[in-house]
């Protein structure tokens, strides 16, 4: 694991719909946002959804 040290007004956990969402609107207001997560890839459970087109398949 790479440790990066940098300032941040805001960390955010999860990088679901609902943490991505409220990352991208603070950092438009100019908050700086860290957005962390368990996952190798952003998308929360969307991301292993089973339903015909809906989120991503990953097997």
């Amino acid at each position: 694991m790479t440790v990066k040290q940098s300032r941040v007004d805001v960390a955010i956990v999860g990088a679901g719909p609902a943490g991505l969402a409220a990352a991208s609107l603070l950092a438009r207001e100019g908050v700086a946002v860290v957005v962390v997560d368990r996952e190798s890839e952003p998308g929360g459970l969307p991301a292993q959804c089973w339903h015909a087109g809906f989120g991503l398949w990953r097997y």
